[in-house]
């Protein structure tokens, strides 16, 4: 796999801001290096051709909105970045047409319809598409399950709500869920299909599978059915 010229710059700067700022392990730089080489397996394998240098900066900079620059919690939208985002884009003197092209990236992590039609491939750009999957499938599998149950605790979430239905209510970006278990029904599960690239839908496949054998054993043990 190739790699951008950015790469160690945009890594440094944003690890600096993260561990001033972020206050949660569920997004941090480790989550960012995983989208990173995930966007460039996927760019690699489909043969997708995306821009290296779009991938690495979207990858490293598509989760600002999750610095917390003040004591309270807050759940915001990935453009709520403007001034950290332009502030980076200046210091790494980054072209203002690849600026425009990484905020188009960044906006698309956070379009969901969970039926596969929310991104139209020939009107959103490669790299967004890219972008989108890996960011999604690190929700997913053995590490989506811990960092569901990291970002969960942080935002004041229990961990199961047994009286409450696990399908009743729509995924909203900026609202809690009923219960960390519950957000793996509303939004985590259904994210198989919100995919686009072969070999995303190939890897969340796989890990949603998986998740799934961890829930069945979560509901015995939290049941103590022996």
């Amino acid at each position: 796999m190739g790699d951008s010229k950015y790469y160690s710059v945009v890594r440094d700067e944003v690890k600096k801001l993260i561990k001033e700022y972020c206050k949660e392990g569920a997004h941090d730089i480790y989550h960012l290096d995983r989208v990173y080489k995930m966007a460039l397996y996927i760019n690699e394998k489909d043969k997708l051709n995306g821009d290296l240098d779009i991938l690495c900066l979207a990858s490293y900079m598509h989760d600002l909105h999750r610095l917390q620059l003040k004591d309270d919690v807050e759940l915001k939208h990935s453009d709520d970045i403007e001034e950290i985002f332009n502030d980076i884009c200046l210091k790494l003197k980054i072209d203002n047409n690849l600026v425009e092209k990484i905020k188009e990236c960044i906006k698309l992590t956070d379009k969901h319809s969970f039926c596969g039609d929310v991104i139209k491939e020939l009107e959103s750009p490669i790299e967004g598409i890219i972008l989108r999957d890996a960011d999604n499938l690190d929700s997913l599998g053995a590490v989506g399950i811990a960092r569901a149950f990291m970002f969960g605790q942080y935002i004041g979430e229990e961990m199961y709500n047994p009286n409450q239905k696990l399908n009743d209510r729509e995924y909203d970006l900026t609202s809690r869920s009923s219960s960390i278990i519950h957000h793996f029904y509303e939004k985590l599960f259904k994210l198989e299909y919100d995919v686009i690239t072969n070999t995303a839908k190939e890897i969340a496949k796989d890990r949603v599978d998986y998740m799934e054998e961890y829930l069945n054993r979560f509901f015995e043990e939290f049941d103590v059915i022996i």
